[in-house]
């Protein structure tokens, strides 16, 4: 697939979609198959990941299209345009923002940590809190000091309240336990409680 095709495909099945404007359209690579390139419409974006459906799972099976694709799994850290051009997920991330949501304040701290998960944990004593979020930091995750609309993980602990664990539900956060935590950076296995 190349762009013209993408957006003939657009055309014939997302007739009333609209795709023009910076970056709702783009292609990229992906690790795990790294010879493909992907077509995606972008619907979100966040800190780390967009949400967007990819138009050859769209081809294959319609239903399961609307996908998340995190920036840290992008091959090369590069986003393709209609237009020809190339850049890094930094900058497409911050004209994104700045076309589609253009009263959103960019800051230091998503810029610095763009493409990091982000994660929180919460219910745990102080000290096992402490090492939990140093683990995460040393395996580049944005570990985070509360909830946030950005959120992809939420790990809890005993005391985990259930009124953080509801809000994470309704935000689509993965919520995992310690052990489904160490799992997750040792084999990139997600196990959500």
């Amino acid at each position: 697939m190349n762009f013209h095709r993408a957006c003939e495909y657009i055309k014939s099945y997302f007739p009333d979609l609209e795709i023009d404007g910076f970056g709702r359209l783009i292609s990229f690579r992906y690790y795990n198959n790294p010879n493909l390139s992907r077509f995606a419409i972008v619907e979100k974006i966040y800190s780390d990941h967009i949400k967007a459906i990819c138009l050859l799972r769209h081809s294959e099976s319609p239903e399961d299209a609307q996908r998340s694709f995190y920036f840290s799994r992008f091959l090369g850290a590069e986003v393709g345009l209609p237009d020809g051009t190339i850049i890094g997920c930094r900058e497409y991330y911050e004209r994104f923002i700045n076309t589609h949501h253009p009263g959103r304040r960019l800051n230091s701290e998503i810029s610095h940590n763009l493409g990091k998960p982000q994660i929180y944990f919460t219910g745990f004593a102080a000290d096992e809190k402490k090492e939990l979020d140093d683990i995460a930091s040393q395996k580049g995750f944005w570990v985070t000091s509360g909830m946030t609309q950005n959120m992809a993980y939420l790990v809890c602990g005993k005391k985990a309240g259930r009124s953080k664990i509801e809000k994470a539900r309704k935000m689509d956060t993965i919520i995992m336990n310690r052990e489904g935590f160490l799992r997750l950076i040792d084999s990139g296995e997600i196990t959500a409680i």
